[in-house]
């Protein structure tokens, strides 16, 4: 790879600081030796920014992961960025440097990261510090309340749930029974706190920290609880601990929106109804009638809609498409109804079904310049799957007077693949304005055919042209020996 070493050397040379930190990761992920001589002679005097040591890392030389070790053994934990990406290096050697830090500072500024370390080398010994994390602070840990403080306990039953090894998950799940009952306890204490003072941030904060362990009574506090005061602040914290897990799946959490989905009136009641649909992530027998009835009560038809694109189950799709047909000018009368027609498009673009292709082709037709953008970009995924919905794409380029749905459209053509590739190919005109959007869409393809075409551009256009760095940026992305030639002899003629 000569010439894109030769490349990036040059880019090297005339760039600014943090530009040219990116150039010599490029020139480490070619394997360009006296690069990486350098980067790891300033590893070994304690000088190398996380993004060089990521660089490194992906390498996975021995000699190179040797010179990481001994760096992180020598000046770990001193200052604090470049420690993010240290866990790509995968050797249990720097698991026992980071459990000598935490035992000798169990109340450091970045514990928190530390153990995030652990779980990113996700290794056997990785398991077994947490484990011993665990067993160490888990009866010394401070309660959550009043307290900013690291719980090194929790914060290590957290990161243990990424460790996938069989023995790690059997031991998390003995554990979570023990630290939910001790949850439960600590909580005991909360709601006389509240009565006296439903303004307490110490409390609500505590409750956040506590995740879905505290789901379980904030369900039980607003069923049952006798201070009103109480049970009304719960709700909120119902929605606040669900809305910071909605990348978790675990029974509390589905417990807790299987709770909330009895609760339809109190959600509208307190103007939640949207926070809540956005929260949902799972489909059952409760939650299809749930959302139905804020789809068809007009108080949250898009955020319904994004429910219902998960579920793509045909009774669904037949009723949504009930609601719409033939009714589409009934959604232009104000700006809350167009944009209930741009969710409605979206969601045909979700499901990418034949029929849901048909409905925006017709949709199309009937001319609303408004959502033709949303059209374009919902028809991307049916592209992927059928060349009827690309030969589509392909006739509003060809026949659509606006110029921002041709940009759009063109643009759309890079995320189908590789079969848009002659389509863009046909657009490369040098006295068009549209032709820099073909470049920047074979960018996307990164197609080494399309290099010829590129390079007759080249010729055909100013050199001084804003177009000329397109067409670099898409040589560049494309990455072979021969797009790297083309753009190091056009600066050497043209510098």
């Amino acid at each position: 790879m000569q010439e894109a070493i030769a490349y990036y050397q040059r880019k090297h040379r005339h760039a600014n600081h943090k530009m040219k930190t990116v150039y010599i990761c490029k020139l480490i992920k070619l394997g360009h030796q006296p690069t990486i001589d350098d980067v790891v002679a300033d590893l070994e005097n304690g000088k190398c920014s996380d993004r060089l040591i990521l660089a490194l890392a992906k390498l996975n030389r021995y000699d190179i992961n040797e010179s990481l070790v001994r760096f992180v053994q020598e000046y770990f934990p001193a200052g604090d960025n470049r420690w993010r990406t240290i866990g790509t290096i995968k050797d249990d050697r720097i698991v026992e440097t980071i459990m000598q830090v935490i035992s000798a500072d169990n109340d450091a500024k970045y514990n928190s990261r530390y153990i995030n370390i652990l779980r990113r080398i996700g290794s056997h010994s990785s398991y077994l510090a947490l484990r011993r994390i665990i067993e160490t602070y888990f009866d010394t840990d401070i309660q959550f309340i009043d307290n900013a403080h690291t719980l090194l306990a929790h914060e290590a039953l957290k990161a243990l749930k990424h460790i996938d090894l069989p023995e790690a998950q059997a031991y998390r799940q003995q554990v979570e029974v023990r630290y939910q009952a001790r949850i439960d306890d600590e909580l005991a204490s909360y709601p006389e706190r509240l009565t006296h003072d439903a303004t307490d941030d110490s409390v609500r904060n505590a409750i956040f920290r506590m995740g879905h362990y505290a789901l379980p009574t904030l369900i039980q506090w607003h069923q049952s609880h006798p201070s009103e005061q109480v049970r009304d602040l719960t709700f909120s914290l119902l929605l606040l601990n669900l809305d910071q897990m909605r990348c978790e799946n675990n029974d509390n959490r589905q417990k807790a929106i299987a709770y909330l989905l009895t609760c339809y009136d109190e959600l509208v009641e307190r103007d939640n109804l949207t926070d809540f649909l956005n929260i949902i992530c799972y489909h059952d027998n409760l939650v299809i009638p749930f959302v139905w009835r804020a789809f068809d009560e007009n108080l949250a038809s898009e955020n319904a809609l994004e429910v219902f694109a998960l579920h793509q189950a045909e009774s669904v799709f037949a009723g949504v498409v009930r609601r719409f047909q033939h009714k589409e000018h009934l959604y232009l009368e104000t700006q809350q109804q167009r944009q209930i027609l741009g969710a409605y498009i979206n969601y045909l673009g979700k499901l990418a079904t034949p029929e849901a292709e048909a409905l925006l082709i017709d949709l199309y037709a009937l001319g609303f310049t408004w959502f033709q953008d949303n059209i374009v970009n919902a028809l991307v995924n049916h592209a992927k799957k059928r060349e009827s919905a690309h030969d589509f794409i392909i006739h509003i380029i060809a026949s659509n007077p606006h110029h921002y749905t041709l940009k759009r459209t063109i643009l759309s053509l890079g995320q189908v693949g590789q079969g848009s590739l002659l389509a863009l190919l046909s657009l490369l005109n040098p006295n068009s304005d549209l032709t820099t959007y073909a470049v920047e869409s074979l960018g996307r393809l990164a197609n080494s055919s399309a290099i010829p075409y590129l390079i007759q551009l080249l010729l055909d256009i100013d050199p001084e042209s804003e177009l000329v760095t397109k067409v670099h940026e898409t040589l560049e992305k494309i990455g072979t020996e021969a797009s790297f030639a083309t753009i190091n002899a056009w600066d050497a003629r043209y510098g």
